[in-house]
């Protein structure tokens, strides 16, 4: 598994955690970034090179609840 299929299967269970079925305005409300981003960085791992930023990651975190640490390194828990 390399670096980004480890980032992409932790931003998946994240989501798929925190229960969101929701519409793409809700995502986009409670990440503040742009749907079309955070499907690209969660389905194409080549977007990774050009994907989100350490801001953008403290934000995803935040929304989902989980640990910045954990969905950036992959190092400690999920939960915060």
């Amino acid at each position: 598994m390399t670096p980004v299929d480890d980032f992409r299967a932790r931003l998946l269970a994240a989501i798929a955690s925190e229960g969101w079925r929701g519409s793409r305005a809700e995502v986009e409300d409670r990440t503040g970034i742009d749907i079309s981003k955070l499907s690209n960085w969660a389905r194409d791992p080549n977007h990774w090179r050009q994907g989100p930023t350490l801001a953008y990651m403290h934000q995803i975190a935040n929304a989902l609840g989980v640990s910045p640490r954990w969905l950036i390194m992959g190092e400690g828990g999920m939960e915060r």
